[in-house]
């Protein structure tokens, strides 16, 4: 029989989606493997019944995996149109980028 490593983690404001903003309690590893988001008293509930331990994050905030590096080529293409202000300390510095920017 295999064993399983079962970690409940509650106490944490888990976000599972920012556009309409969805937030959770409490997340169930099982093996390394996310198997569920949601109400921390059901994952309390469910790391108990696989004989799991318990983890209290105390609050903190838990961000999903940020694993698809992409772009898009017409916001790459607009950007590197655009007026670069990034780095400016100074008025003076604005008043340059946008003469050499107009010429």
């Amino acid at each position: 029989m295999t064993m399983l490593d079962v970690k409940g983690f509650i106490n944490c404001k888990a976000y599972m989606r920012f556009k309409p903003l969805i937030t959770a309690s409490g997340f169930l590893v099982i093996n390394g493997k996310l198997i569920y988001v949601g109400d921390e008293d059901r994952v309390i509930k469910l790391a108990n019944d696989l004989g799991g331990e318990l983890v209290d994050l105390r609050g903190k905030v838990v961000l999903p995996g940020f694993i698809d590096a992409h772009l898009h080529l017409t916001a790459l293409g607009e950007s590197l149109r655009s007026i670069d202000l990034r780095g400016v300390k100074s008025i003076d510095d604005v008043k340059r980028i946008l003469r050499d920017y107009s010429h």
